[in-house]
């Protein structure tokens, strides 16, 4: 699950990359909505390691991981921005 998502977030930076400039007042408030729903990931993620199926804590510790990845990057560009 982890390898498929990585897959997905760099095609999506592949596109961004080849994409034109954004303009930076709306790249930071676009970065910090996502800071949001990176923290529902994260809540996601803690609600299904709290199941008792062993598969359901795997996923949840996937996306806790990625959660708190996406987060760091999009707060600490946010702030550079």
């Amino acid at each position: 699950m982890t390898g498929v998502w990585a897959l997905v977030n760099a095609a999506i930076a592949y596109g961004g990359w080849l994409g034109a400039e954004p303009n930076p007042a709306s790249l930071r408030q676009l970065l910090w909505i996502n800071a949001g729903l990176d923290t529902l990931y994260v809540t996601l993620g803690l609600i299904l390691r709290k199941r008792q199926e062993p598969i359901y804590k795997g996923f949840g510790l996937a996306i806790i991981l990625q959660g708190l990845f996406l987060l760091g990057f999009d707060v600490f560009h946010a702030l550079q921005i």
